[in-house]
C-alpha cells in the first residue's frame, strides 16, 4: 500500500546531494504538518498503512507527464533481451508493454492480460486463458498464439530463460484460440508471480518477427520501436544519458473507451508520457522543484526527506511489505575476478566486512534515519523474515582480528575493490563504507562506473564488492534466479556467483513444495544460511518514493479488473519496486 505526503514550506529550499541506486537509500513513510504519514520515524518497516495529505481530485483527461528515471536500459526494447533495472519497467515495461499477471497489494497474483490462470493438483501443468478483445498497438490481436510466441521467446532467451527453468522443452502450447498450456518438469506453485515480470511482457509477434528475422530479412532498427498492448504507444526514443522515450495515448487501449475497449474504463487519462534518463539524482530533484519535470522515482531517504518539505511537491511512499527492498554490499563469491585472486571468496573476509559495517550509522547518515538496519534479504511481513537471522552484529574488534589473520597468512594487507555508480551521493556512501572497512585493516579502493553499465558489469561478474539494491517480492521463489548455482554461467543472474549445495537444496524446496509451511521453513533456513556464510553483506531495508508535482494523482496502486474490492496493484516488476503503472495517472489543471 502507499502513502502520499504533501508539504508546503516555501522557505525551505535547502539542496542536499541526492541519490539514486545501489547503496543509496530508499523512501520511507514520514509525517507532515497535518500529522499524516505511512511510516514512522523510528525506522519501522512493513506497516503498509495508507494515509494521504495531498488533496483529492476527480480524474481529468489530457496532458503530458514528464517523468525522470535514473538510467536508460541496455539492449532496448525486446522483452526477451532487455537488461532491466527499475527504470526499464518504468519506461517500456508498464507503459508500452503490460504483463499477463499483476501482483496485488495482498501479495496475491491476479490475471491481467489473462482472463484466468489455473493449475493441476501438483502444479506441473498450468492453463492460461487470454482475455479476449485486446489489441496490440499495430492492430494485431493478443491471443493464445501471441502469448505462446512471447513465452517461448522468453524461455529460450539467454537473459530471461534461466529464470524459467521448470518449463519443459516444448512445454508451451497454444490451442490456436485463447488458451495456452504450460507444462513443467517439476511442480512450480509460484509460476504466476513470474508472469508479472519481464517474462510476462507481451510484445507484438509481428513486430518482433520483423525486427529479428534471420538472413538479413529483419530490421534491427525496429528493436528500439516497441509494440505492446499498454496504455501508451511508442512515439520516439533517444538513447543514453539525458536521452528520452516518448509514448502517446493508445486510442484502442483495452481499458479505454475506443471501439475495441474491453472494460470501457476510459483509460489512460494522460495524452502522453515523456520519460527522461537523468542519472544525476540531484539534477532530477532540481528539475522537479523548478517545474521542468512532473515526477521522479527515488530510493534515497535523504532525498525523500528533503522533497517532502518542498512547496508544490507530493511524495507517494511505496510502503507495502512486498515493495520493500534490501540495500547491501553485493559480494562476488568466486575465487577469481578477471583472472586475479578474489579475497571475497574467503568467508573470513566476508564476515569481517559485515562485522566492520555499522548499519545504524549508515541509516542515520545516508537515509536520514528512515531505513532500519537489515539482517537479511526478507523484510518484516515477507515469508522468510526472521527477527534474528544470526547475521553478524557490528563488532569492529572481531572484524580486525579476522583481517589481521588473513593478512598474516598471505603476507600482505587484505585489499578489496568496491564499485558504485557515478552519482555523487553514492560516492559519499562508498567513502563512508571505505572508512569503516579501513578502520579494521582493509585496504579499500572505490571504482565509480556509469549507471547504465551497472547491471552489465554485475552480469559479467566484473567486481569484488558492489553497492546494490534488490530482493523485493511477494514469494521467496522470486529469489531463485538471484541465488541458484544454475544461473551462474555466462550472463549470470546469480550476480554473486553463489555456488552452494545447501542454498540450491533450499531453493528447490521453496520452488517445488506444495505445503506452505514447508516453503516458509525453507525460506527461513535460507535466511539463516545467508547470515552464516555472509554471501552478501546486508545494510538496510528501504522503501521507494515517487516524488511528483502536487497536481499529479494516482501515481501508485493501479486497479486490477475483477480483483477483490480494496486490492490494488503494487508497483513491481521482476522483483523491482519503484516503477509506475501509468494508465490511471492524471494531472489536475485546477491545481
Amino acid at each position: 500500500m502507499e502513502t502520499s505526503v504533501s508539504r508546503r514550506a516555501p522557505w525551505r529550499r535547502t539542496f542536499i546531494v541526492l541519490a539514486a541506486l545501489a547503496v543509496g537509500a530508499a523512501a520511507c513513510g514520514g509525517d507532515d504538518d497535518g500529522g499524516g504519514g505511512g511510516g514512522t520515524d523510528d525506522g519501522a518497516v512493513g506497516e503498509g498503512n495508507t494515509t494521504t495529505t495531498a488533496p483529492v481530485a476527480e480524474p481529468t483527461r489530457g496532458g503530458t507527464l514528464i517523468y525522470a528515471v535514473e538510467a536508460d536500459t541496455q539492449s532496448p526494447w525486446l522483452p526477451s533481451t532487455m537488461v532491466c533495472a527499475a527504470a526499464c519497467h518504468s519506461t517500456v515495461g508498464r507503459t508500452i508493454y503490460e504483463p499477463l499477471v499483476m501482483l496485488g497489494s495482498d501479495g496475491q497474483p491476479y490475471p491481467y492480460l489473462l482472463e484466468s490462470f489455473s493449475s493441476n493438483d501438483d502444479f506441473t501443468v498450468w492453463t492460461l486463458v487470454v482475455r479476449q478483445g485486446i489489441k496490440f498497438h499495430d492492430g494485431t490481436d493478443l491471443n493464445a498464439d501471441a502469448v505462446a510466441f512471447n513465452l517461448i521467446n522468453q524461455s529460450q532467451s539467454v537473459l530471461v530463460g534461466p529464470a524459467v527453468q521448470p518449463i519443459a522443452d516444448n512445454g508451451i502450447v497454444s490451442d490456436g484460440a485463447f488458451t495456452v498450456t504450460v507444462t513443467m518438469d517439476t511442480p512450480w506453485p509460484a509460476f504466476p508471480t513470474y508472469l508479472n515480470s519481464q517474462l510476462g511482457y507481451m510484445g507484438s509477434p509481428a513486430w518482433i518477427q520483423a525486427a529479428t528475422a534471420a538472413n538479413d530479412a529483419g530490421d534491427p532498427s525496429l528493436l528500439t520501436q516497441p509494440v505492446g498492448t499498454g496504455p501508451f504507444k511508442y512515439e520516439s526514443y533517444e538513447s543514453g544519458d539525458n536521452g528520452r522515450l516518448t509514448a502517446t495515448r493508445f486510442e484502442d487501449y483495452w481499458r479505454g473507451d475506443g471501439p475495441n475497449s474491453v472494460t470501457g474504463e476510459g483509460l489512460p487519462y494522460l495524452d502522453a508520457i515523456e520519460v527522461r534518463f537523468t542519472p544525476d539524482s540531484s539534477a532530477r530533484s532540481q528539475a522537479l522543484l523548478a517545474g521542468d519535470i512532473d515526477m521522479l522515482q527515488t530510493s534515497n531517504g535523504i532525498e525523500i526527506d528533503d522533497l517532502e518539505g518542498q512547496d508544490g511537491v507530493a511524495v507517494t511512499i511505496l510502503d507495502n511489505p512486498f515493495e520493500i527492498e534490501t540495500t547491501y554490499t553485493l559480494i562476488n563469491n568466486m575465487p577469481e575476478v578477471n583472472g586475479a585472486p578474489n579475497p571475497m571468496a574467503d568467508i573470513r573476509v566476508r564476515r569481517a566486512l559485515a562485522l566492520a559495517t555499522d548499519n545504524q550509522v549508515l541509516s542515520d547518515a545516508r537515509t536520514a534515519g528512515r531505513f532500519p538496519p537489515a539482517n537479511g534479504p526478507f523484510p518484516p511481513g515477507v515469508i522468510g523474515h526472521l527477527d534474528d537471522s544470526g547475521y553478524p552484529a557490528y563488532d569492529p574488534d572481531a572484524a580486525r582480528a579476522l583481517v589481521d589473520e588473513v593478512a598474516a597468512e598471505q603476507g600482505s594487507p587484505v585489499a578489496i575493490s568496491y564499485k558504485t555508480t557515478n552519482d555523487p551521493f553514492n560516492l559519499t556512501t562508498a567513502e563512508l563504507l571505505q572508512q569503516m572497512w579501513e578502520d579494521v585493516g582493509f585496504q579499500v579502493s572505490i571504482d565509480q562506473i556509469p549507471q547504465g553499465e551497472f547491471i552489465g558489469q554485475a552480469l559479467a561478474g566484473n567486481f569484488q564488492a558492489f553497492g546494490w539494491r534488490n530482493h523485493a517480492g511477494v514469494d521467496p521463489d522470486q529469489q531463485f534466479v538471484w541465488w541458484s548455482s544454475t544461473t551462474t554461467q555466462g550472463i549470470a543472474l546469480n550476480f554473486g556467483r553463489i555456488i552452494s549445495d545447501d542454498v540450491d537444496s533450499l531453493l528447490n524446496t521453496i520452488r517445488t513444495a506444495t505445503d506452505p509451511d514447508e516453503r516458509q521453513g525453507a525460506a527461513e533456513d535460507l535466511n539463516r544460511l545467508f547470515a552464516e556464510n555472509v554471501f552478501d553483506a546486508w545494510n538496510n531495508w528501504v522503501y521507494w518514493g515517487l516524488a511528483h508535482a502536487d497536481n499529479v494523482y494516482n501515481v501508485a496502486g493501479e486497479s486490477i479488473p475483477d480483483a477483490p474490492e480494496g486490492v490494488r496493484a503494487i508497483n513491481m516488476g521482476a522483483n523491482l519496486p519503484g516503477i509506475i503503472m501509468p494508465a490511471e495517472i492524471f494531472e489536475s489543471p485546477a491545481d
